[in-house]
């Protein structure tokens, strides 16, 4: 029998009091430093959650939107005042329809009246105030 070389093989090793030491604070630090990682990935998930949620809210309005095929969208409109003065129209003016009304306030009222009075004024002032209402027109634009 002979010596056939040397090899390295791993074998546990008492630690000195220096190397115990040394380990210790090592473990101290990554025991820190994973809580530390943890309290991060909480954070970043709350972060990342709330991203997923206002994705999924999109999605959901988007959703309705499809089935009904039909979005609501800011709408230029104009409020016209009942002759009785009591209520407000409130009308599309891309398509005439009407799409709500009111009770009429008082200042709905004051404007009415000013919008008159100018009106009135600036009719004069072209010489138009005359009362056209009895001239028959051929509906089509034609001389007649």
């Amino acid at each position: 029998m002979g010596l056939l070389g040397i090899v390295k093989v791993e074998c546990f090793h008492n630690l000195t009091t220096d190397e115990h030491l040394h380990r210790s604070r090592a473990l101290a630090g990554r025991v820190l430093a994973a809580t530390h990682v943890k309290e991060e990935a909480k954070s970043v998930a709350t972060e990342w959650k709330e991203k997923i949620r206002e994705i999924e809210a999109e999605a959901s309005d988007l959703v309705r939107i499809v089935e009904s095929g039909q979005e609501l969208r800011q709408t230029e409109c104009q409020e016209t005042l009942a002759a009785d003065g009591s209520t407000v129209a409130i009308t599309r003016l891309d398509t005439g329809e009407v799409v709500g009304s009111r009770r009429a306030n008082e200042k709905d009222l004051q404007l009415s009246m000013a919008m008159a009075v100018d009106e009135k004024r600036g009719s004069k002032a072209r010489g138009t105030d005359r009362d056209f209402s009895s001239l028959h027109l051929p509906a089509d634009g034609s001389d007649g």
